[in-house]
């Protein structure tokens, strides 16, 4: 396994640590989980950059590995606190594409999970007291478990 993500990294940043790798055609899988530092973009800018950083990863796998997609954990609270107007819009229409609806779809994946949107959420957008590190966005270890949860789904463990 390979761990490319960054804390604080665009689509685009994951995308040149993506080009970077001299492994491309040693893994089975391919999960991403990205898109939260995009969101003060237009929402049409930063679904076509995750369709383009699909793309980039097809073009250059192994033709039997998958792409697994997540999305993004709600912290509409934290888009508020740092001023970012159409964050909430842009997660949703972000989160709606990942899970292959809205105007532009992403395409080319194997699999996609929302399995730990609703459980992480306070119902109202954000992040829930219980799996917040107080900051609205990063989650706690109870958090990231129900994360993990959902990506073992989607492998089938």
């Amino acid at each position: 396994a390979v761990n490319i993500a960054v804390a604080g990294d665009t689509i685009g940043g994951q995308l040149t640590l993506y080009n970077a790798l001299p492994n491309k055609t040693s893994f089975d899988i391919i999960i991403i989980q990205i898109g939260l530092n995009d969101m003060s973009a237009l929402s049409a800018t930063t679904i076509s950059n995750y369709q383009n950083y699909i793309n980039a990863i097809n073009s250059t796998k192994r033709s039997d590995a998958e792409i697994y997609i997540s999305c993004m954990l709600p912290c509409k609270q934290r888009f508020i606190d740092l001023g970012i107007s159409n964050g909430q819009s842009n997660w949703i229409a972000l989160n709606e594409a990942l899970m292959g609806g809205g105007s532009n779809p992403i395409s080319g994946v194997a699999k996609r999970n929302n399995y730990h949107v609703s459980l992480l959420g306070d119902g109202n957008g954000n992040l829930a007291l219980a799996y917040n590190c107080g900051d609205n966005i990063h989650e706690n270890q109870a958090g990231a478990d129900i994360i993990i949860e959902g990506f073992r789904n989607m492998i089938g463990l």
